[in-house]
């Protein structure tokens, strides 16, 4: 007995230690955790979404403080936007753009066709070449294009270049300073070590544009990297990006021009110098440019599409390599199926991420309970980001319909308001059915494209893929 006396004796110093770091631990845990879910309650509305971050507050609240950081995204209060449909009011609103007539549009066939499309305007560039692209790579292709932009620069073109910082990591310190020693002007939009303690770090420039002379316009969603045109181990990449001449090019390079000076600090000279009107009447199709990006227009895009969803009235194809819909998104389709309007949705049986592709799967059989007919691409990758309603209106350009394009991303995607384009493109909707499988009921009821709990869990991630 005298021994467990001078034990508990001698140890009441430690004991008191220990149980006063466990008190100040419980409080701070338990301060922070009340800090964060106020915080959470004040800023999410989603019922569910409020109950997600409540309890990953509970388990860890230091990361979840971290994510919710670096993924919150504010909304910026919009007034009415002005046009002549939902669609264009809405991105009206947002970006302050109208429905512009008088364009002249080429649908580029593939990837090979949209580079040579590109190379061409490039070499024939009299004043500028401001490019922009989510992955720019310095292998064949990429290469060939930067020594182009090197020649034109030396001939007196004003070259600018801007590259996400993060698509386009592998680009060298040493190809980097010698573009800039031949005049090339290449600049990096959000570093992720300059900013990673900020959630513009979460939001990537995931653009693809180039603009010559102020008067011809590229978008789409095609990146500068040979597995645009040699493929890879998936196959074929197929991919779509339009060509644009007319008063809709003098929107886009006034995105760029916006960009640019948001990165480099620099206001890019008026358009339309030297005599090359961007405002040339070039032919007589409707388009109206979009794009997404934190503050008054990050959520044109999203707001845009739910429209075009929302207006069908026979049909819907949309097609699409990164399907993780957020609950509007599917709420939208879904009830545009149960409305009687037909809607196609074309996906790609593999991609270049394995859980992405798991996440997108795991959708199917939810849409075709909704009776959306899905057609699964085994052609290949299938890179493009296409809608069309009624074989009317489309949307093509560089978003996905996943979190990240809809919620984050710094999009672009045209408008486009035209019967015989978008007939042509729903005719590529089908050539590429011909490579595709669809999933039917049966499929659904044989339990192949059944959503498990291992998809469930992954599509907890869907918000930060």
């Amino acid at each position: 007995m005298p021994a467990i006396a001078d034990f508990c004796a001698a140890s009441a110093p430690s004991c008191r230690r220990v149980f006063f770091q466990m008190y100040v631990f419980l409080s701070i845990y338990a301060l922070w955790v009340v800090v964060q879910l106020y915080i959470v309650l004040r800023g999410v509305n989603a019922p569910q979404a409020q109950w997600a971050w409540i309890m990953a507050t509970l388990l860890a609240p230091p990361l979840v403080s971290a994510l919710y950081a670096l993924t919150r995204v504010g909304r910026v209060p919009l007034a009415a936007g002005h046009g002549a449909s939902p669609v264009e009011s809405i991105v009206n609103a947002g970006c302050a753009t109208h429905m512009t007539e008088g364009n002249r549009i080429a649908m580029l066939n593939g990837c090979s066709a949209a580079f040579a499309a590109m190379i061409g305007d490039m070499q024939r560039a009299r004043v500028s070449i401001h490019v922009e692209f989510y992955i720019l790579e310095a292998d064949r292709i990429g290469l060939t294009i930067l020594s182009l932009l090197r020649r034109r620069s030396r001939a007196g073109v004003s070259v600018k270049v801007l590259c996400d910082a993060y698509g386009s990591r592998r680009l060298s310190r040493r190809l980097i300073d010698s573009l800039r020693g031949d005049g090339v002007d290449i600049r990096f939009d959000t570093p992720v070590g300059r900013s990673w303690t900020s959630s513009a770090v979460h939001c990537r420039n995931h653009r693809k544009m180039v603009i010559v002379d102020s008067r011809t316009a590229h978008v789409g969603g095609i990146n500068i990297a040979n597995r645009y045109l040699d493929g890879d181990s998936m196959g074929h990449w197929y991919d779509e990006q339009v060509r644009l001449i007319g008063p809709a090019v003098a929107d886009v390079e006034r995105l760029f021009a916006a960009d640019w000076l948001r990165v480099s600090g620099e206001h890019l000279p008026a358009i339309g110098r030297m005599g090359l009107r961007p405002d040339i009447v070039s032919g007589s199709t409707k388009m109206q440019v979009a794009w997404s990006e934190p503050g008054v227009s990050r959520s044109t895009i999203a707001d845009a599409m739910a429209a075009m969803i929302a207006c069908a009235r026979v049909s819907l194809h949309i097609v699409t390599p990164y399907f993780m819909p957020p609950p509007w998104l599917m709420d939208s389709l879904r009830r545009a199926a149960l409305s009687g309007v037909r809607v196609r949705l074309l996906l790609p049986q593999q991609c270049d991420s394995r859980i992405v592709c798991r996440i997108a799967h795991s959708y199917v059989a939810e849409c075709v309970v909704a009776g959306i007919e899905v057609e699964i691409y085994e052609g290949g990758f299938l890179h493009s980001k296409l809608m069309v309603a009624d074989s009317r209106h489309v949307m093509v350009g560089s978003a996905n319909l996943d979190y990240r394009s809809m919620e984050y991303n710094r999009e672009v995607m045209a408008v486009i308001d035209d019967k015989r384009m978008a007939r042509e493109y729903v005719g590529r909707f089908e050539r590429m059915c011909g490579n595709a499988r669809r999933i039917t009921a049966d499929d659904i009821a044989s339990g192949r494209w059944r959503c498990g709990v291992g998809e469930h869990l992954a599509r907890l991630l869907a918000p930060l893929l």
